[in-house]
């Protein structure tokens, strides 16, 4: 997925997020075999920019699992039905690792309570795990944390790596 920002290719445009300088994603379909589009276009949703506090502790929770996913090679069925995607469907194995990790199990990591949904729009910018942490923790709230050895040992247990590929990401 690319985010092009349409004045660096045609002129100085009005677009998202909310009358600022636009920009548009676009998403080749590459090998997902559940995309029925050649090419995708679309201006960004200025949640891009600005999340709010909900949508950046769900952002960390995703990178936090995501980075112990590192190191991980090929592809597996996808154990589980996710969002138009039906289980059986082969995933890279970071993509199945993330799935039995959090499905079902987000609000026990970001609880509605601690994190509540909000509809407005915020004024900060974040873009990495270590700026989303900040923004989460000026809101006077803890970040998510999740073990690697947590994430590794459910794709395990799920039969996404094996007890070789287990070992050689807990050591590297």
């Amino acid at each position: 997925m690319t985010v092009v920002n349409p004045s660096v290719v045609l002129s100085p445009i009005e677009g998202s997020p909310r009358g600022k300088p636009g920009a548009l994603v676009i998403a080749k379909k590459g090998k997902l075999d559940w995309s029925t589009k050649a090419i995708i276009i679309r201006n960004a949703p200025g949640t891009i920019w600005h999340p709010h506090l909900r949508q950046a502790a769900m952002r960390y929770l995703f990178g936090s699992v995501g980075q112990w996913t590192k190191g991980m090679k090929g592809t597996t069925s996808l154990p589980m039905s996710g969002h138009k995607i039906p289980a059986g469907t082969r995933v890279p194995k970071p993509t199945a690792t993330i799935q039995v990790f959090l499905k079902n199990q987000v609000n026990n990591y970001i609880p509605g309570d601690t994190f509540p949904r909000f509809t407005g729009k915020t004024v900060r910018h974040a873009h990495d795990l270590g700026q989303l942490a900040v923004e989460i923790q000026k809101a006077g709230k803890t970040p998510p944390s999740v073990a690697k050895e947590a994430v590794l040992e459910k794709a395990k247990e799920k039969g996404i790596i094996t007890e070789e590929e287990y070992r050689k990401l807990m050591s590297g």
